[in-house]
């Protein structure tokens, strides 16, 4: 059984959705917007329950608190240099970023610059797996599953975490 949790990034309802009880749970898909539009579109039964551990992870999140967004099992359906990619972006600092080319080269395969931009776009967890990070080598932000504004948005919300943790290591 599928179960969802909703609260509010950055005054967004900000959804993820679980399998597995406490012992083995894992998140399978996560988001912005509407949840009940998208758990009609499918064909299993969801049920909208309360989870104190992924409330507070996106809350401490929002507090540029980044280490607990990092403690879950993820999973989503994806090929190998998909799963490639999708390990690689979870490693990318927060606070940085890096380009597409790059993100090919670091799964292996340099010429697949296209096919790194699809595994970012079939991302279905962002967040937990923060394709906002990978950007193109021309400028820009690039394009983002919910708009480019929210991408900027989230970029700067994690630099100025940067930002400060370097700053504290200067002292």
């Amino acid at each position: 059984m599928l179960a969802a949790v909703e609260t509010k990034l950055f005054n967004r309802t900000f959804w993820v959705i679980i399998t597995g009880a406490k012992s083995d749970l894992k998140i399978i898909r996560s988001g912005f917007g509407q949840l009940n539009r998208l758990i009609a579109s499918w064909e299993v039964e969801v049920s909208i329950r309360t989870n104190s551990k992924i409330q507070n992870a996106i809350l401490a999140y929002q507090d540029r608190k980044f280490e607990p967004i990092t403690d879950f099992e993820l999973e989503q359906p994806g090929s190998e240099f998909a799963n490639r990619v999708w390990r690689e972006i979870s490693a990318i600092p927060v606070g940085e970023t890096i380009s597409y080319g790059e993100l090919a080269n670091r799964a292996g395969s340099s010429a697949a610059v296209r096919a790194a931009g699809t595994a970012c776009g079939k991302n279905a967890i962002p967040i937990f797996i923060p394709c906002h990070r990978v950007i193109p080598a021309t400028g820009g932000v690039g394009n983002y599953a919910y708009g480019k504004k929210l991408k900027e948005q989230l970029l700067a919300h994690e630099r100025g975490k940067h930002h400060i943790r370097k700053l504290a290591s200067r002292k």
